[in-house]
């Protein structure tokens, strides 16, 4: 699935969403944590440049909040 915009809230959410369900299984663990660091490799593509603190404490607080709707 592509997306266009760098700052696809949406496409945040569901890369969340997979981070939270993810388990090894039957997988092993190579497999696991390819699958696992490609997630998290994709969120930070998806993640701003931060210089400010002002702006990373409002990122943080988006990220809470989604991690709230997601538990």
């Amino acid at each position: 699935m592509m997306y266009d915009n760098e700052k696809n809230p949406s496409r945040v959410f569901e890369i969340y969403e997979r981070l939270f369900e993810l388990n090894q299984g039957e997988k092993s663990v190579s497999k696991f944590y390819g699958e696992l660091k490609g997630l998290i490799d994709e969120l930070k593509m998806h993640q701003p440049a931060v210089t400010d603190a002002a702006t990373l404490r409002d990122i943080v607080r988006i990220s809470q909040c989604q991690s709230f709707y997601l538990t």
